[in-house]
C-alpha cells in the first residue's frame, strides 16, 4: 500500500516542484482575458500534451535530446511579439482578451514546461513500470487541484487585471529562458 501512496505523492510533487511558474503565468492569463474557461482548457491541454509527450516517449524508448526541447520557448516569445505588435497597431490588450483561444494558451504553456517534461521523465525512467501509471495519475491530479484552486482564487483578483499589460513582456521573458536553456525555466 505504501507504494502505491508514494507513486502518487511523487506524481503530484513533479507537477508542483516544476509548475509554479506556469501557475504564475496562469493567474495572469485569467486576469488578463476575459474567456476564463478558453484559458483553463488550454492550460490543461498543455499539461495533457506534456504526459503525452513523455509517454509517447518512453512507450517509443526513445529520449527526446534535451537540446530540441529548448526550441519550443519560441512559442511564447513569438506570441508575445505578436501581442506587443497588435498593441503597437493601434489595438488595446483588453481587445485581444477574446480572441483568446485554447489551443493558443496550450502553446503558451507547452513552451514554458521544458522542466516539467524533463523532471516527469526522470520520475518515471527510475520507477518501477507497475507504478508509473500511478505517478501520471498523482501528476494530474495535482494539476487538477492546482488549477481549480488558481481559477476559483486567482481569477477573480481584480488588482491581478493590472498583470495585462506586462503579460506580452513576461511570455517574451519565460521563452527567451527556456531557449536559452537558463537553468531558471
Amino acid at each position: 500500500m505504501m507504494p502505491l501512496v508514494v507513486a502518487i505523492a511523487m506524481g503530484g510533487l513533479t507537477f508542483l516542484a516544476t509548475n509554479i511558474d506556469n501557475l504564475l503565468l496562469l493567474t495572469g492569463c485569467l486576469a488578463a482575458s476575459s474567456r476564463q474557461r478558453s484559458v483553463v482548457l488550454g492550460f490543461s491541454m498543455s499539461v495533457l500534451l506534456v504526459v503525452a509527450l513523455v509517454i509517447l516517449a518512453q512507450w517509443v524508448g526513445e529520449s527526446l535530446p534535451e537540446q530540441s526541447f529548448r526550441w519550443l520557448g519560441l512559442l511564447p516569445v513569438i506570441i508575445g511579439v505578436r501581442q506587443l505588435l497588435q498593441r503597437r497597431g493601434g489595438s488595446s490588450p483588453g481587445e485581444n482578451a477574446p480572441q483568446t483561444r485554447a489551443w493558443h494558451v496550450a502553446l503558451i504553456f507547452l513552451g514554458s514546461s521544458i522542466d516539467s517534461m524533463l523532471a516527469l521523465s526522470v520520475v518515471l525512467v527510475e520507477s518501477r513500470e507497475s507504478l508509473e501509471w500511478l505517478i501520471v495519475a498523482g501528476y494530474m491530479v495535482a494539476a487538477g487541484l492546482a488549477t481549480a484552486l488558481v481559477y476559483t482564487a486567482g481569477g477573480r483578483l481584480a488588482l491581478l487585471k493590472r498583470l495585462e499589460p506586462v503579460m506580452p513582456y513576461v511570455l517574451i521573458l519565460v521563452g527567451l529562458l527556456v531557449v536559452l536553456d537558463s537553468p531558471l525555466d
